[in-house]
């Protein structure tokens, strides 16, 4: 898994065989990065609660383990470059980190 930023969105390369696939590096359940997750196959696990998605096909595997539900369209967004830019399958975001309160 290779990670790069592109106007300010962190990206993930996700190699299948030969075809390369891009996807925001954010988790869509609560918008949390997913630079340090666990990979095994085609699933990305992410850190912090849990949810993990297919590298594929975007789509949602397992439900977060929280009390907050995942919104309506759970899956990882995808990312094309056009003549060099960034083109998103919806409206992207920046993953942060929860705030320490």
């Amino acid at each position: 898994m290779e990670f790069f930023e592109i106007q300010g969105f962190p990206v993930m390369v996700f190699m299948d065989g030969k075809e390369e696939r891009m996807w925001l590096a954010g988790c869509p359940h609560k918008q949390r990065p997913l630079l340090n997750s666990q990979v095994k196959g085609n699933v990305i696990r992410c850190p912090f609660h849990g949810a993990e998605f297919d590298l594929i096909s975007g789509k949602l595997v397992t439900p977060p383990d929280s009390k907050t539900p995942c919104p309506k369209d759970c899956s990882l967004i995808e990312v094309k470059l056009v003549n060099g830019e960034p083109k998103f399958s919806r409206d992207p975001f920046i993953p942060s980190l929860p705030r320490r309160e």
